[in-house]
Formats: C-alpha cells, sequence, structure tokens
C-alpha cells in the first residue's frame, strides 16, 4: 500500500493502482534503515491518521511561484498540525513528526520533490520504468 496526497487529498492504495496513474518513471525512495528503523511503526500510525485530508492546492501553487521567481521560502520547520497537505510536504510532514528532518532549512510546507529525492535520510532504491 502506499499513503499519498494527490488531488483527491491523502488517500491509500495499492502500489499497482499508484503505478498506473503515473505517465512517467516512478523514482521509488525509503528512509535509511539506521535512521528510522525504530520508528517505522510510528510513521505508518501517522500517516494513517492524516487519512482523508484534503489536498493543499494553494500551498502547492505558492511553492511553484516562489520556486519560479526566486522568492525566499520560510525556513522555520517546527512541527505544526496541517490540515491539508501536497505531495512532499506531506512525506516532510510524516518525518517531521517524529523529529526528523528531511531538508535542513526548509519548512516542511514549502518541501519540494528535489528536496525530499536529495535528502541524506532518504535512499533512492531505484527507478521504476514505464
Amino acid at each position: 500500500m502506499v499513503i499519498e496526497s494527490i488531488g483527491r487529498g491523502v488517500i491509500a492504495n495499492p502500489v499497482s493502482l499508484s503505478f498506473d496513474r503515473y505517465k512517467a518513471d516512478i523514482d521509488w525512495f525509503t528512509s535509511r534503515e539506521e535512521i528510522i528503523s525504530e520508528d517505522r511503526d510510528k510513521m505508518e500510525l501517522y500517516s494513517q491518521e492524516q487519512l482523508g485530508k484534503r489536498f493543499a492546492f494553494w500551498k502547492a501553487f505558492l511553492l511553484l511561484v516562489k520556486m519560479k521567481m526566486g522568492l525566499s521560502l520560510d525556513r522555520s520547520d517546527r512541527f505544526r498540525e496541517e490540515s491539508r497537505f501536497y505531495c512532499s510536504q506531506f512525506v516532510a510532514q510524516v518525518y517531521n513528526k517524529l523529529g526528523f528532518d528531511l531538508s535542513e532549512g526548509r519548512a516542511d510546507r514549502f518541501m519540494s520533490p528535489k528536496d525530499v529525492a536529495e535528502s541524506p535520510l532518504l535512499r533512492n532504491k531505484g527507478r521504476i520504468r514505464k
């Protein structure tokens, strides 16, 4: 199963449905085992508690605009409960809930997919080709 934040909000789907939805190759990341092996259950529980929350279209749009215009992004990264998530923000929030910061100096609400992919806490397991 995959828990993710997409246009319909935070949902759980079989991995096969997620792969079918995307038209491009998919990079597959996992946590570095030595970092979160003891906290995996807590991450799963927190992710499940977020099911049903809505997608943060405006936050995603604001991130895109700020990045395109070269505007500064919030650096404050203390945990705060959110009512809506966009994709990479959701991933960052799950880690932040347990005290792990995927990208030093970048607030979760401005976390880009690139920030997640470049996190030293994650390991690229490979690419799934379409």
